[in-house]
């Protein structure tokens, strides 16, 4: 049996990928932060989130929409709970070695640099 992964396009040179679990538990985390989102960003998470699609596309993002998603991701990863604190520490490393992934990825898109 395959693993279905959804991608997360950041920009024409670099997508992430990750197993349908660890896509829907990162925009889990970064979903409480964009409460006090400006942009929007979030909206093009929602297809995945509401299973119409296994693909975000963030290479048409705005610069403003890039800043926000990073300063989210950043924030919402401080709150992931240690590997320890996990029913399956395994699966927390998976998790959290993708989820910095992602963040690796954002933060070497230009869109996402501080002004």
């Amino acid at each position: 049996m395959s693993v279905m992964l959804y991608t997360i396009v950041i920009n024409d040179h670099h997508s992430w990928k990750a197993p349908d679990w660890v896509a829907r538990n990162l925009i889990a985390h970064l979903d409480p932060s964009f409460v006090l989102g400006k942009t929007g960003v979030e909206k093009r998470f929602s297809d995945l989130l509401g299973g119409r699609s296994h693909r975000v596309d963030l290479s048409e993002a705005s610069t403003e929409e890039m800043r926000e998603l990073r300063r989210v991701a950043e924030f919402a990863r401080q709150v992931v709970k240690r590997p320890s604190d996990w029913e399956d520490p395994a699966s927390a490393l998976e998790f959290t070695s993708a989820y910095d992934r992602f963040l690796i990825m954002l933060r070497n898109d230009e869109r996402s640099f501080e002004s």
